[in-house]
């Protein structure tokens, strides 16, 4: 069993506010809209659900922190299987087993928590970019450009090298899990597999985050290029 894991998903809580900011800015000129032919309920709803890419990032946040709480937990049971070694008593040992009880229902905790957290992340993500996407469009509309289009580019350039590397580690993570399995305890197996179902929804869901980005990316290049 691996000691320890660290994930890190380095995403910015920055994304969108700066075109909410420009956006805002010319929503406010002169008190009236010009070529944004839009109710104006949509239009300020597109500024609020841009901020829910903030909450999408702290989502993220709270997915690696669970992800390495799973970690100590593998460190721990690392730990006490060394010690049990030592002790020369192995799975049938009704004290190892009730050991890789606990284990399995920590990692099924773990696994419930990060379900709530993968729900979380893909709304927010979802409704967040599409409206920022739909603020860069309107934009156009309004005054013929994209106000800090180089800062835009960037923040997505940046967001998409951190989500890969953030796949990546689940990716590798998912490997080691796919090996955890024991045959003699059937909580600590469903606590694997709890925890293994609920990282390949997050690989899955970054991979949708990551193909959003990636078109909103394109987008941007073709209208501010």
């Amino acid at each position: 069993m691996r000691k320890s894991w660290k994930i890190e998903i380095p995403l910015s809580n920055k994304l969108g506010q700066g075109s909410i900011k420009d956006f805002n800015n010319i929503l406010n000129k002169d008190g009236k809209y010009r070529n944004i032919e839009l109710a104006e309920r949509t239009v300020y709803n597109y500024i609020e659900d841009c901020k829910l890419l903030g909450q999408a990032t702290q989502s993220a946040s709270n997915i690696a922190t669970l992800i390495n709480k799973s970690g100590v937990v593998a460190s721990d049971t690392t730990s006490r299987m060394t010690e049990f070694s030592n002790r020369k008593i192995g799975f049938e040992n009704p004290e190892v087993d009730a050991f890789m009880n606990l284990v399995g229902r920590k990692l099924s905790h773990i696994a419930q928590q990060l379900n709530l957290e993968i729900e979380l992340y893909s709304e927010c993500y979802a409704f967040g970019i599409s409206s920022w996407a739909q603020m860069i469009k309107l934009q156009i509309l309004e005054i013929g450009k994209i106000e800090d289009y180089e800062d835009t580019v960037e923040s997505l350039s940046d967001f998409l090298k951190s989500i890969y590397l953030a796949r990546e580690s689940m990716e590798d993570f998912l490997e080691t899990l796919s090996i955890m399995t024991i045959q003699t305890n059937k909580l600590y197996n469903e606590g694997i597999k709890k925890l293994y179902d609920a990282v390949s929804q997050i690989i899955e869901e970054f991979n949708i985050s990551i193909e959003m980005a990636e078109s909103f990316k394109l987008d941007l290049q073709e209208l501010g290029g």
